[in-house]
């Protein structure tokens, strides 16, 4: 049994003697502060050893695609007023407490309002997109095109009498908390005057009796559009023994009897819809493997991106009109106006890329950088107040 231990304990040292001669047979200086053979020689200036770096893959080259699922979102706009902004105007609002047909002064149905709602309920939104990129890369040079779409971005708010939206006291017309919502219009053509009949007796009202006679002040007793009674000939529209009541035709009708007509509504529904998509060819350079194996790119080219923003608004009032001036005379019918704004922006464009991989795993940072001009198309359609009748010889 001793002997075999003494066996084993000098095979250990025949080895431990071999290490040490293969030690002694080292050139160069042995010390701690001496510079090594292996790595290190102190040679100040010299051109790098890059035969360390050899152990990165490298990148690859020929025909290439890739596909990105996206998750953006687009910033919502500065909150405005929904209407002309800060608008103010002038019309239709309480209708006639006591209807009198022989003075019927205009100022006596005419209130002062302005805009009810705005847009502070849209929010920046995320929604899913896609991107698809292919090309060709040799001797780290290449061309690429890449192709995105970014899904619509809704956004829909209904408000109504039961919405938590109030006037400030000060846009309150006559003070009282009416219960409709208005919008102040910019328009230019005049098409909210038109004709009333506040007390619904089947007849437009004549709100001129006591004015000037003019072009559109004709005579007192003329009411405004020529009406007609059920089952009767007519129109009437001329009051020949001053009673309110019109029993002949005029021959004309009295545009002097015209007044604003509020844009008041008893339920909104605004929708808000951006969308983006875009296209792009560039000119790509990719530089030599990074000391722990990243990979820079930078490219150049051009693009052509398009944004496009829609609001559709629909406003309807289905709630007979109250003329006892606790409620707004509404506008009757349903009303809509949509609006969409294309932004085609095309221009130069230079990015970067940089890419990190460890094993199947890969980090990538993009930047781009769009000079452009902005080709900007706006399209605007709508209908005011379906359930109003047509003023006679008006388009």
């Amino acid at each position: 049994m001793l002997r075999h231990r003494i066996q084993s304990l000098f095979v250990v040292a025949v080895v431990l003697s071999s290490g040490v001669a293969l030690g002694q047979e080292m050139k160069g200086p042995i010390g701690p502060f001496k510079p090594s053979s292996v790595r290190y020689d102190l040679d100040l200036f010299a051109p790098p050893d890059l035969s360390t770096y050899g152990n990165w893959p490298r990148p690859n080259e020929g025909f290439f695609f890739q596909y990105d699922r996206l998750y953006w979102s687009i910033q919502q706009p500065s909150r405005t007023e929904i209407g002309v902004p800060g608008g103010q105007a002038q019309g239709l609002i309480n209708g006639v407490i006591q209807f009198d047909p022989t003075n019927q002064p205009v100022g006596q149905i005419l209130s002062d309002y302005s805009n009810s709602l705005d847009t502070g309920f849209l929010r920046a939104d995320q929604t899913w997109g896609n991107r698809f990129e292919l090309g060709w890369m040799e001797d780290n040079k290449g061309w690429f095109v890449s192709i995105f779409n970014l899904q619509d971005q809704d956004q829909t708010n209904v408000f109504g009498e039961s919405a938590a939206v109030l006037l400030d006291q000060d846009q309150i017309p006559n003070g009282n908390p009416l219960g409709g919502l208005f919008i102040v219009f910019n328009d230019p053509q005049n098409r909210l005057l038109g004709f009333v009949d506040t007390n619904r007796d089947g007849f437009d009202d004549d709100l001129n009796i006591n004015g000037p006679i003019s072009v559109t002040n004709r005579v007192p007793s003329v009411f405004g559009r020529p009406n007609q009674f059920a089952g009767e000939d007519g129109p009437f529209n001329l009051d020949t023994d001053n009673d309110g009541v019109p029993d002949a035709y005029a021959g004309f009708p009295d545009f002097g009897d015209m007044v604003w007509l509020v844009p008041s509504f008893n339920q909104i529904t605004v929708r808000n819809s951006t969308s983006m998509a875009g296209v792009e060819l560039s000119r790509s350079w990719r530089y030599d493997v990074a000391h722990r194996g990243g990979v820079w790119e930078a490219f150049f080219g051009v693009r052509w991106l398009l944004y496009r923003d829609r609001f559709n608004v629909v406003a309807i009032n289905d709630d007979p009109n109250v003329l006892d001036g606790s409620e707004p005379v509404a506008l009757p019918g349903t009303s809509y106006w949509n609006s969409s704004i294309d932004n085609n922006m095309f221009g130069p464009q230079i990015g970067f890329r940089y890419k990190q991989s460890a094993g199947r795993f890969s980090v990538g940072v993009e930047g781009r950088f769009l000079a452009a001009a902005n080709f900007q198309s706006i399209h605007l359609d709508g209908e005011l107040a379906s359930g109003l009748l047509q003023i006679p010889d008006q388009p």
